[in-house]
């Protein structure tokens, strides 16, 4: 099985699209001038990769994200990806009118040619894969298409689950896939993900009034790196 981020693809193949055609500008992009070969490019980039791989992995499977009724992440943190509104609205592309066309592509994917087209409402691209992957991998290999080094997780005890970056043209593995996933997992939860506006561990962190005096005793500016292990271990 060939699970491809169909959104990956598609901003891949729009940033080669303007690139190319240089479409016309009047404070946006032209969307017409620009689209059909966008179009072409990702339909040309799916049939690539089912034709690399499908010896190997099998099936195509084009997994979509689906905000319909807000991803289930913002009921968790409503953060999630605050900046990816001010990037669109700030960007040449006028969205609105590439994704009328894009869904109209879709529907034509779905309905006449033998790919899968995954779409989960309020899940992401990212969740279909991951699940997809933890269900399959027992029953045949795997390969995750996508950049996302999130989707490492995805080999979590599994050797039949693979992943490949076409930005960096390379295989993804972890170090090691039974010993130091725990390790990689606690990391990436600690340092946070800039890309997805998910804080690190110690961006919300409110220290108490009784940590803040010891600091202060202790000639620290709170708002400085400290040195914990020169803290007193007994504090207030």
């Amino acid at each position: 099985m060939i699970l491809c981020d169909f959104s990956s693809i598609m901003h891949r193949m729009i940033a080669g699209a303007t690139k190319d055609i240089q479409p016309q500008f009047d404070g946006k992009f032209k969307t017409e001038d620009f689209i059909f070969f966008a179009k072409h490019l990702i339909i040309q980039e799916l049939h690539n990769i089912h034709q690399e791989h499908k010896l190997k992995f099998g099936n195509l499977v084009i997994c979509l994200d689906n905000a319909q009724g807000g991803y289930w992440r913002k009921d968790v943190y409503s953060r999630y990806k605050e900046s990816r509104k001010t990037l669109r609205e700030e960007s040449n592309i006028r969205w609105d009118e590439v994704n009328a066309y894009i869904n109209s592509m879709l529907e034509v994917l779905t309905n006449y040619l033998p790919w899968k087209v995954i779409s989960v409402p309020r899940a992401e691209a990212d969740d279909i894969m991951l699940v997809l992957a933890r269900h399959y991998h027992t029953f045949e290999p795997v390969l995750i298409y996508s950049p996302d080094k999130d989707m490492i997780q995805a080999q979590h005890n599994s050797f039949n689950v693979h992943q490949y970056s076409i930005t960096t043209k390379k295989w993804i593995y972890p170090e090691n896939k039974n010993e130091s996933m725990d390790e990689w997992l606690l990391e990436h939860i600690c340092l946070g993900d800039t890309s997805d506006s998910v804080p690190r561990i110690i961006d919300e962190t409110v220290f108490s009034e009784n940590f803040k005096k010891h600091l202060s005793s202790l000639n620290y500016d709170i708002d400085n790196p400290i040195d914990f292990n020169l803290l007193d271990s007994s504090l207030p």
